[in-house]
């Protein structure tokens, strides 16, 4: 692939010496999530954004309406990137889930410039929304088995709850979090409200056409 002027990010799976200098061979630029799986570069990223004495050499932006925090620590000249082709940052993000609830996350970048890789960390699920919901609303992550037929269920019940979360997302005006709520909240009148919507054949009609034209 040409990645050049593109930016990859990945989760800490994808971490991997030869990913970065894959990427930075192709002329793009990585944000990577990092976790334990490079112990001794975790440590360190940890140890650097909390020694108050770097803090003259941290940018940081912060998004108020999204409760998102990014901060850049731009690594210096010769420093020991452990084979991550170009390393030149290490960031930290600072996200409210829910009220009270902190995430936390770290990555390294071969970018520097803090408003780039903001935008990278924000828009970082942009390709997996189907995953993401499945993942933070359903829990699919956490799902362990060993059973193919389990699996498989499991699966098409999570696929098909999404499309029944996604359509009601729509009827409702209801951001995806109220709108799990609703439903849990209510699940009977709440599902009445989507079976008339699926029950008309106007729009079931239109529905599959959109779907075609996709």
């Amino acid at each position: 692939m040409n990645l050049k002027n593109c930016v990859v990010t990945a989760d800490a799976l994808h971490w991997q010496k030869k990913t970065c200098q894959i990427i930075r061979e192709r002329k793009g630029h990585y944000v990577l999530n990092t976790k334990d799986n490079h112990i001794l570069l975790q440590s360190d990223i940890e140890a650097k954004f909390a020694d108050k004495r770097n803090a003259k050499i941290i940018k940081t932006i912060t998004d108020e309406e999204k409760r998102i925090s990014v901060s850049v620590y731009v690594l210096p000249e010769g420093y020991d990137d452990e084979g991550s082709k170009d390393m030149g940052c290490f960031v930290k993000m600072e996200s409210e889930k829910k009220k009270g609830s902190l995430c936390l996350r770290y990555f390294i970048s071969d970018m520097v410039k803090t408003k780039d890789i903001f935008e990278a960390v924000e828009k970082r699920w942009a390709l997996e929304t189907h995953h993401q919901i499945k993942d933070v609303y359903l829990h699919e992550d956490e799902f362990r088995c060993t059973d193919p037929k389990a699996v498989k269920n499991i699966a098409i019940m999570n696929n098909l709850i999404v499309q029944l979360l996604q359509i009601y997302v729509s009827l409702s005006g209801r951001i995806p979090r109220k709108a799990k709520i609703a439903m849990r909240s209510d699940p009977i009148n709440q599902m009445k409200l989507l079976l008339s919507l699926i029950g008309s054949e106007s729009i079931r009609d239109k529905m599959i056409l959109m779907a075609k034209e996709r």
